[in-house]
This record gives C-alpha cells, sequence and structure tokens, in this order.
C-alpha cells in the first residue's frame, strides 16, 4: 500500500517539491548545517522540527549511522508524499531503520503526518515555511507561537521557540520593564488617590 502510494505521488511530483527534493538519498538534507544556520528547504524545516521532538527524550544512539537512513524511509522528508500517509505507512516506512528511533518515531506516526500536512499547507498559501515565518513580523513573535501552536498540535510554546532559534530566527528574550518594582509603587499612590477621589464623590 505505502509503494503505491509513493508511485502515485512519483507520477505527478508537485512542482516546488521537485525543486526541494534530497540530491543524494543517503545524505541528510539538514544534518550539515550549522547550529542556527537557517534552512534552505522546506524539508529541511521539517526535519530539524522531528529531531527537535525526538530529542526531548534524549539523544538518538548512532545518530550519524541512523539518521540519514530514517530520513530517506520518510520519503526523504517530502512533505506532499508524507502528508498522504497514514500511521500504518509511517510505521512500515521506519521499520528497516530499527532500535530506538522506531520507538520514538512509531509513538509519534499520527502527529508526523499532521505536522507534515500543516507544513504542507502553509506551503501553499505562502509559497514557503520561511515566507510565513515573515508575515507575522508585524503582529510579533507570540503570535507566531500561538498560531504554530494550532497547526503544530502537540508541541509546546518552549519546544517551538527553541525550534525556531535553531532554524536561525532571531526570538527575542521577554521584555521585563526596566524598575518594575519601583514603578508598580509610583503607581500604586495614585491608584489610592484615584480611588479615594470617587469614594468622596459618592453621597
Amino acid at each position: 500500500a505505502l509503494m503505491a502510494k509513493v508511485q502515485q505521488q512519483g507520477q505527478k511530483p508537485a512542482k516546488d517539491d521537485e525543486t526541494v527534493a534530497v540530491a543524494e538519498p543517503e545524505e541528510s538534507p539538514f544534518r550539515h548545517y550549522e547550529p542556527g544556520e537557517r534552512p534552505r528547504t522546506d524539508p529541511a524545516y521539517f526535519e530539524l522540527l522531528l529531531l527537535k521532538v525526538l530529542r526531548v527524550s534524549g539523544d538518538i544512539p548512532d545518530f550519524d549511522e541512523v539518521w540519514p537512513r530514517a530520513v530517506q524511509a520518510l520519503a526523504s522528508m517530502n512533505l506532499l508524499r508524507l502528508s498522504t500517509y497514514d500511521p500504518g505507512d509511517v510505521r512500515e516506512a521506519i521499520a528497516p531503520v530499527g532500535g530506538e528511533f522506531n520507538v520514538r518515531m512509531g509513538s509519534q506516526a499520527e502527529s508526523i503526518i499532521r505536522w507534515a500536512q500543516s507544513l504542507w499547507r502553509i506551503r501553499q498559501i505562502y509559497g514557503t515555511f520561511r515566507r510565513y515565518i515573515s508575515s507575522f513580523e508585524s503582529d510579533g513573535f507570540e503570535v507566531l507561537i500561538e498560531d504554530l501552536k494550532v497547526r503544530l498540535p502537540g508541541l509546546s510554546a518552549e519546544l517551538l521557540t527553541d525550534y525556531l532559534r535553531e532554524a536561525g530566527e532571531k526570538i527575542p528574550a521577554p521584555e521585563k520593564p526596566p524598575g518594575g518594582r519601583q514603578q508598580q509603587q509610583r503607581q500604586s499612590p495614585q491608584s489610592e488617590r484615584r480611588g479615594g477621589e470617587q469614594q468622596r464623590r459618592q453621597p
């Protein structure tokens, strides 16, 4: 069933997806990026997301050997193909990889499909995942994170924030108002005076 889907997708691949296909199947499209370097393709953004999720449970044993095979098993992170899979397809695809990777990825099979579908929809609407991120420049980082939490269910704001930082986005740290305590103390008497004035006006 999985091979039939792959062959069907291979007959009419999306034009954009042809441009981001992995040139050498044995190589991972993201693993050569430096930390914090912005991914150049949507499959690379998706791969980084999966890496972030998998490493929540710790490092992946024999990563250098396992991960390139895992990427190839998952259609080289082709979003269009992954979006047509069902959980059984994902588990069938990664079965030859084996080891701890199978345990972690198998438990996330449904989420992997939903996330691939979401990134594919983003690609259809915005052209690229990077353009989607840029569309939130005026709204702010917090709005972007809240939107991603809806599009990528199951992922926390903290994980998504770290993910975007690792993808080369400059995420500002939470701002603390200078002299916050003093400012609150200065405002407090004003509030008290306003409250007293309101009391005096009452009959």
